[in-house]
């Protein structure tokens, strides 16, 4: 269905935009037409607590814009997921530049994570952009909410597992710290394409023995037991199974940790990194650049595991997400509906 209204943003002069709205399964996307350019965009609508919002805009130059230089109609600004109620300022991260095949048009995309404690309220998504010196300005657009139950789970540890939690030595520590390092990284300048490549699950396994964001208990052989999320999925499958990047980007870490075992991670976008865990053999390193289904090593029982599995893992600005959106939704808006839309 189509619905459409009117909204008066301020440029040089007040300028009238229209704004026209397409909702399909799962994509909504909108067109605004300025003075001298038009934005098409498209992004996820709906979502449940974890999920990330994802928004990828078409920016189309016209008249005196389209003659200028490059360099001076380049766009800034920023994407900030907002508590409609408050307008409380709940995430934002920068919007980065992918390339376009279009002379006079550019592709920016902005991408925030929702956290898996977010409760039903109203949301919306705020994008801030500047056109060189020409333009400052900014839009809402609307969010769904859709609510979700997450599975508990009590895990009871062996000594070495019991062991592996309560390490707080130096070496375990920097792990830590240098990982949180990395994906607190946001290298704007590696991965520019159109358009961000297809994901895939790591490996073919219809068993999993644990859910992304498990409210988690575990019990220690001293008695004592703590809580905490489950960051990724875990498959359920045996030692050397293959597994495989679940998108294309740059490996930024392939090492052996106390937690984790063999563990690889992959910068895929600014902020956006996968992670692999408890694997047995690694077969690429740190600046090797993969594909999707690029093979990785084989899997294991490394680290803190209860039994061989994999365990996978998204994030997005350090936050955890739901690895499943990117072989589900992402697919259907950012790959499928996107081409239609930005070819009309």
């Amino acid at each position: 269905m189509f619905n459409s209204k009117t909204s008066k943003i301020k440029i040089l002069f007040l300028i009238i935009f229209s704004f026209i709205f397409c909702f399909c399964s799962f994509a909504t996307t909108a067109s605004y037409e300025g003075k001298n350019y038009e934005i098409k965009l498209i992004y996820n609508k709906e979502f449940c607590p974890g999920d990330p919002i994802l928004v990828q805009m078409q920016f189309k130059f016209l008249g005196k814009l389209s003659k200028l230089p490059k360099d001076e109609k380049i766009i800034s600004g920023k994407i900030r997921l907002v508590n409609s109620d408050t307008d409380k300022n709940l995430r934002s991260s920068t919007l980065f530049e992918m390339k376009s095949k279009k002379r006079n048009s550019v592709i920016y995309m902005g991408m925030v994570p929702t956290t898996t404690w977010f409760e039903k309220n109203n949301y919306k998504v705020k994008i801030e952009y500047n056109i060189g010196e020409f333009e400052n300005n900014s839009f809402t657009l609307p969010l769904e909410f859709i609510p979700k139950e997450f599975v508990e789970e009590i895990l009871v540890l062996d000594q070495k597992n019991s062991d592996i939690k309560n390490d707080y030595s130096k070496e375990r520590m920097n792990q830590i710290e240098s990982l949180n390092k990395i994906l607190d990284t946001n290298n704007y300048s590696f991965y520019k394409d159109e358009v961000l490549s297809e994901f895939s699950e790591p490996l073919v396994c219809d068993r999993r023995t644990s859910f992304f964001a498990d409210r988690r208990t575990y019990k220690y052989t001293n008695g004592k037991s703590s809580t905490s999320l489950h960051y990724g999925i875990d498959y359920g499958v045996k030692t050397g199974t293959e597994v495989f990047s679940c998108g294309a980007g740059k490996v930024v870490m392939a090492e052996n940790r106390i937690s984790t075992g063999w563990s690889i991670c992959i910068e895929h976008l600014p902020g956006l990194y996968s992670l692999y865990y408890h694997l047995d053999e690694l077969s690429v390193k740190a600046g090797d650049e993969v594909d999707t289904l690029s093979f990785l090593g084989k899997s294991g029982a490394t680290g803190l595991a209860t039994g061989p599995h994999l365990h996978w893992e998204i994030r997005l600005n350090m936050e955890a997400i739901n690895p499943d959106f990117f072989v589900t939704t992402y697919p259907t808006i950012f790959l499928q509906e996107r081409e239609k839309f930005f070819r009309q």
